[in-house]
């Protein structure tokens, strides 16, 4: 069976599990089964845009979208029996032009951020698109921002917010944002080397960026207005954009994409007031404005100290990682990160290796990895392989063969033992990408500030209650 024919059929117990979802007497299953039936939509484009001319299949994506507008509107009209200006349908009180005029400044501030390192890695100029690849781009951008904000920011956070709180509900919303993005089939295509890299790019940015459009959502009291121009302008700007900068590796892509939602991120959470839910009862209660204040600047001074906490907590850790490796040889072990393939599968590169020192060379034994000194083989520090025979001369002198476990061959030359530095005792996969990349330390240090400043927010801020009309009471 073709992995095409695979996502396909995987769309029917979603869309099945979906339906039966709707119909359950508690909120939360409603919310699941409209994201089921989202994804069931979704992935049956993927599943049958194989067989499709690309004309027709652009036009599938856009039904496949509009399709999932419909399925948020008939959950939030028929099965909530609420009105969508519940869910964030409406302009915000300063209007849509103001709404739209800041998001636009966010998105020229994310492509700024993006490109402008073109100009120290390199630009490229695309070619221009033909009309009706234009005119499709810029058409079913806003029919795209309105399905996932409709679905992602206003069904599903609001929904979740209520029944739990602004922080679950924010980051559980952008979780399954950055699910959606994956593409089934390219995932299940994809070699082992690019899976990483197709993970941060694709899932792990797009979580971020859900996070940056929920926060969007509340800063501007429930509105999609603003996150929907935000969300639009960025599928126009990398769909139309003429110019690219061209990166010298994934992870320095990465870093500047995720950096510009950063910038963004900071200058909503500086420059739009906080929205204050003070009146969730049905009578008005006056607002001690000095408890107020009080309140703001305690919030304002634990949003930096989580900051700062984040910010130097990962800074410590990335420098103890660092500074293990480059001890001095009393040290008991070292912290090492894979920079090569030569060891895969079982250690592939990236991984943090733990070594430690041996009391001697009959302690070593075949089968048993080391990690030695050898300045011919790699010049980013001890070589870390897999020894498959011992040899002991008549002066009783060890030497040791060794070979990469993904090497066709054993190493050119025999391991002395006073160029051991130790043997493999622990290992965790992945996280020597952070030490191998800077572009990755980096990035999650921001992640880090990006998470702090959005844990800084109230806990318990829900969306404000209707409050029904009050019979006059006074005398």
């Amino acid at each position: 069976m073709s992995a095409a024919s695979l996502v396909l059929l995987s769309a029917l117990p979603l869309g099945l599990g979906g339906l039966a979802l709707a119909f359950h007497r508690t909120r939360k299953a409603r919310i699941f089964g409209c994201l089921a039936l989202a994804f069931a939509i979704e992935w049956a484009y993927f599943g049958s845009a194989g067989s499709l001319s690309p004309f027709a299949g652009d036009l599938a994506y856009a039904a496949a979208m509009a399709a999932i507008f419909a399925v948020v509107v008939w959950f939030v009209q028929k099965r909530e029996g609420a009105d969508l200006q519940n869910y964030g349908f409406f302009a915000p009180e300063r209007g849509a032009p103001l709404a739209l005029g800041i998001s636009g400044l966010l998105v020229a501030l994310f492509m700024v951020a993006t490109v402008e390192p073109g100009l120290l890695f390199g630009l490229r100029i695309l070619a221009a698109p033909i009309p009706l690849v234009f005119g499709y781009t810029l058409a079913s951008a806003p029919l795209v921002a309105l399905a996932e904000e409709g679905l992602f920011r206003g069904y599903a956070l609001r929904g979740w917010t209520e029944g739990t709180n602004f922080r679950q509900g924010l980051f559980g919303s952008a979780l399954v944002f950055g699910l959606f993005s994956l593409d089934p089939l390219l995932l299940l295509g994809l070699p082992v080397g690019l899976l990483v890299p197709y993970l941060f790019q694709t899932l792990l940015l797009n979580v971020v960026l859900g996070v940056v459009l929920g926060f969007y959502v509340y800063k501007s009291r429930w509105s999609l207005l603003p996150a929907f121009g935000l969300r639009t302008g960025l599928l126009w700007a990398t769909g139309l954009l003429p110019l690219v900068a061209v990166y010298p590796d994934w992870e320095t892509a990465f870093l500047f994409a995720l950096i510009g939602l950063t910038l963004v991120l900071l200058l909503i959470h500086a420059g739009i007031r906080e929205p204050l839910y003070v009146r969730r009862h049905y009578l008005d209660v006056p607002r001690n404005p000095q408890r107020g204040l009080l309140q703001s600047r305690v919030r304002a001074r634990r949003e930096a100290r989580n900051a700062f906490v984040g910010v130097g907590c990962v800074a410590a850790v990335l420098v103890v990682v660092g500074g293990l490796g480059i001890g001095s040889p009393q040290v008991p072990f070292h912290v090492y990160a894979i920079a090569t393939g030569s060891m895969t599968p079982t250690y592939p590169r990236g991984t943090l290796v733990f070594i430690e020192r041996v009391p001697g060379p009959a302690a070593i034994s075949v089968g048993e990895v080391i990690a030695y000194d050898a300045p011919y083989l790699s010049t980013l520090g001890p070589v870390v392989h897999r020894v498959i025979a011992i040899h002991r001369d008549t002066n009783g002198t060890y030497t040791f063969t060794t070979k990469g476990d993904a090497n066709p061959s054993p190493d050119p030359r025999p391991v002395l033992f006073k160029q051991v530095v130790g043997s493999l005792v622990g290992s965790v996969p992945l996280l020597g990408l952070l030490v191998l990349s800077p572009a990755l330390s980096i990035s999650v240090l921001l992640l880090i500030l990006m998470v702090s400043v959005y844990l800084g927010t109230p806990q318990a801020a829900r969306p404000p209650r209707p409050r029904p009309h009050l019979p006059y009471l006074g005398g």
